[in-house]
């Protein structure tokens, strides 16, 4: 009896213990639960506000309170409102505020796809939001003053859907490129001015592509205008456009996640194949096996410099695309100096954050000459280098030509580097400011500099503004001959061309020498350890 009483007790407990493990496995369900849910609220609401914000103050800066403000004002106003709403809501949710980015994301593994569904509809509504705010604010007589619609995006009369298309195609696909960068592994600690570089790189875009498209990249951006102007003419190419594009990228990713195939990691990359190939011959110790070594890695070489030369060909093609994009007339209004020279730096300092952890982004023979006394690279190299960039150069000017209305680009040729001073003083400012460029390429790739690369396409892309605000009004300030090569040759225009190769490339070797011979020092041993660990070929570095 004592047994079965004993029996009967353990039971119960037994009950009790399953009951109370249920119970404490029920309420950590869901408290998890709630977190998740108050944590996806939190994102969900932080996309519909940044969205919102950004259409709204976006939006406001085009307003015609004192006439047109320009092309140059409103690109600039989305940037920096796109830099601020990062600053305030990336640590949250990412700060998407994008469809096509939000798919993006999902393909970088950032966000499932639920999470994405909720980022979308919190941006379209905060779009729409957005926009009804700023019509509530702003008084119904200075919204007439755009018959069309303030904050319209829209086709040019003189372009075609087709190019339009692909204007927008282009703008997004490199919009994705830079923030799929900022998301690299590679870059986790170099993401202190993400914001910043994120928002100017959408300023650049804008400035290219606005007369064009109205350089939308931006589903979400697009739908609130034409909802509240009711005004659907050519609308799905903001949607298609940019989601295509995506689509693109996504098949290109697949090889570029291939770990054979990744990054400037070109140097691990041959890293790793001397250590295979190394500990093969060691095994085997015959003549067979260090043959193959050789020919694996001559083949690894080659491969690695195929890599680089591309990727000198898009760099320095995007660069004169997007740069003298926002050179061309004929859209209503004359691009004065200022935007040129704005448009060409932030041009150059989204090309180094795509393509610097890839070639080093030099998009100039200067800068390939500057790396050989430098001894960063062989002769060879160089000439490689130069090659893809003059090549480039000209197929970017080509693509441009082929986008542009014809009437657009009569005369001699648009964005043809051109001297108003007389020859010599020309040659002369060029020589000075692409010396100075030099100047900040040598401080760059200085050792005592190897930690502080966070910032250098900013740098780089700033510096390139100033020099060209100086010297354009004396020789152009082109600093590069494949930049005034591409556009020469496509209007077959010579005059005085030997400046932007004799100044430029004379300004390139003085200064590397010089500065080398001067101001070079080895860095301590300690410091040369914690460079090797951080290498001058980050994303970001030139």
């Amino acid at each position: 009896m004592s047994t079965t009483v004993e029996v009967i007790r353990n039971q119960n407990g037994i009950n009790d213990l399953k009951k109370e493990s249920f119970h404490n496995t029920s309420q950590f369900i869901l408290k998890f639960m709630s977190q998740n849910t108050f944590d996806m609220s939190c994102m969900v609401l932080a996309e519909f506000l940044g969205t919102a914000a950004l259409i709204f103050f976006g939006c406001a800066g085009g307003i015609h309170w004192n006439g047109d403000p320009g092309p140059l004002i409103p690109p600039l106003n989305f940037g920096f409102i796109v830099l601020f709403i990062v600053q305030m809501f990336g640590h949250i949710s990412y700060a998407l505020l994008n469809p096509s980015v939000v798919i993006c994301a999902v393909v970088n593994n950032l966000i499932s796809v639920k999470t994405a569904i909720l980022h979308v509809i919190a941006e379209i509504f905060g779009a729409i939001f957005g926009y009804g705010l700023l019509m509530f604010v702003t008084p119904s007589d200075i919204f007439s003053l755009s018959p069309e619609g303030i904050c319209m995006t829209l086709v040019h009369p003189e372009v075609s859907v087709s190019k339009a298309f692909l204007v927008e195609f282009i703008l997004t696909s490199t919009l994705i490129t830079i923030i799929s960068g900022a998301w690299d592994p590679r870059n986790r600690n170099n993401t202190d001015s993400t914001a910043i570089r994120i928002g100017l790189a959408v300023a650049a875009l804008s400035i290219a592509g606005g007369p064009y498209s109205g350089a939308s990249m931006n589903p979400a951006r697009s739908l609130g205008p034409a909802l509240w102007n009711w005004k659907w003419e050519n609308h799905w190419i903001y949607w298609v456009s940019p989601l295509s594009a995506v689509r693109y990228l996504k098949s290109q990713m697949a090889i570029s996640e291939d770990p054979s195939r990744t990054g400037n990691v070109m140097d691990n990359r041959s890293s790793s194949k001397l250590t295979e190939t190394i500990f093969k011959i060691e095994n085997t110790s015959t003549k067979q096996s260090k043959l193959r070594w050789h020919e694996d890695l001559m083949k690894q070489e080659h491969l690695d410099l195929l890599t680089k030369f591309l990727a000198e060909v898009i760099g320095t093609g995007l660069l004169v695309f997007i740069g003298c994009m926002g050179c061309v007339s004929g859209f209503g209004f004359e691009p004065n100096h200022y935007t040129i020279v704005t448009g060409f730096g932030l041009a150059v300092m989204l090309i180094i954050n795509i393509f610097g952890c890839v070639s080093g982004a030099h998009l100039n023979p200067a800068i390939s000459l500057a790396a050989v006394v430098y001894k960063l690279m062989t002769p060879t190299t160089a000439i490689v280098y130069s090659i893809g960039q003059l090549l480039g150069g000209y197929l970017g000017y080509g693509l441009l030509m082929v986008l542009t209305p014809r009437e657009f680009t009569s005369g001699d040729g648009f964005c043809v580097s051109a001297a108003k001073a007389d020859t010599f003083t020309a040659l002369i400012v060029e020589f000075i400011i692409t010396s100075v460029l030099i100047l900040v390429y040598c401080a760059v790739i200085d050792p005592r500099n190897a930690k502080y690369h966070d910032s250098v396409a900013l740098r780089f892309g700033l510096t390139v503004a100033c020099l060209a605000l100086v010297g354009g009004p004396y020789s152009g300030g082109s600093m590069n001959p494949a930049r005034s090569f591409g556009p020469a040759l496509y209007n077959w225009n010579w005059a005085n061309h030997w400046i932007y190769w004799i100044g430029p490339m004379a300004g390139g070797l003085v200064t590397s020498v010089v500065f080398r011979t001067v101001f070079y020092r080895e860095p301590p041993r300690e410091e040369a350890l914690q460079i090797e660990e951080h290498p001058l070929n980050d994303k970001n570095n030139v």
